[in-house]
């Protein structure tokens, strides 16, 4: 039955309302893309020639960083393992002090330092066959507790091992690096202790005062011989302008006990003879 309302008696159609859900509903419906298609285009960007460069660039960096990472880690962890298991360093070579006068030869002693052993080692040094006016410096070496090379003992220790008993202020006048010498005459061997003085006046002072117990304290300079004090006491000398002090208990063999101060090498000489207190003196002028 025609419409009432319409003039040709044709039902009348509405027209379509367009929106975009429409639009993208008519663009599935005409091409119809598939994940197939989607995953082949894909594929075919990444195998084009711009693709492929930037693909390889990625791949270098990452190895690189890979490479960067694991080189850090297996330094790191070297470090670590050197750090736990690396041999404690080797002290360097300490050089000896330097020689205080022109010996003529030297003798070397490596012992411990909790026994010196000095009697024995002058007893073998008087033991060599010298000829007259040889003078010998006697090295005493001790092992270095820090694994070093070996030392001589400073001037306490040295006073430890001879068993002697300097008086008050005797050991801090005196340097830490005493030198140990002996020398030949046609009497036989002689032996002597050079000291450095740090402060000249108190160390004398100190030796003035030593005096009386002097013989005894350094028996063990005397290898092979009775000691005894002469009845004189100590004198005075002079020679070459060094005054030394000697107390004589064998004048004809030259055996007693002596010490004088040489100022110019700041040195203070000991020695159980004239001859070698009179001999030192003329090494330290250099002659």
């Amino acid at each position: 039955m025609p419409d009432p309302h319409s003039e040709s008696g044709t039902p009348k159609r509405e027209p379509a309302i367009r929106t975009m859900r429409s639009d993208v509903a008519e663009f599935l419906e005409r091409h119809r893309p598939s994940l197939v298609g989607l995953a082949a285009r894909q594929a075919e960007l990444e195998r084009s020639p711009h693709a492929l460069p930037r693909r390889r660039g990625m791949k270098f960096v990452i190895a690189l960083m890979t490479l960067a990472v694991v080189a850090g880690g297996g330094y790191a962890g070297y470090r670590w393992l050197a750090g736990r298991f690396q041999p404690p360093p080797i002290p360097a070579p300490q050089p000896l002090p330097a020689p205080f006068i022109a010996y003529d030869a030297a003798i070397e002693f490596t012992v411990a330092k909790t026994d010196l052993g000095l009697a024995g080692i002058f007893r073998d040094a008087a033991a060599r066959e010298d000829r007259p006016g040889i003078f010998r410096r006697l090295l005493v070496l001790t092992p270095d507790a820090a694994g070093g090379s070996p030392q001589p003992p400073n001037t306490a220790e040295l006073m430890t091992a001879l068993g002697a008993s300097p008086p008050s202020g005797f050991l801090e006048s005196a340097d830490d690096a005493p030198q140990l010498f002996s020398y030949r005459q046609a009497s036989g061997a002689r032996f002597g202790i050079m000291f450095k003085a740090r402060n000249a006046a108190r160390l004398l002072q100190g030796l003035h005062d030593w005096e009386p117990t002097l013989t005894p304290d350094l028996a063990p300079l005397f290898p092979g011989e009775t000691v005894r004090a002469g009845d004189n006491g100590f004198r005075d000398v002079t020679y070459r302008n060094i005054d030394y002090r000697f107390l004589a208990f064998d004048q004809d063999r030259d055996l007693g006990i002596g010490y004088l101060h040489f100022p110019a090498r700041r040195l203070i000489v000991m020695a159980t003879s004239e001859e070698a207190l009179q001999k030192s003196i003329e090494r330290l002028y250099g002659r």
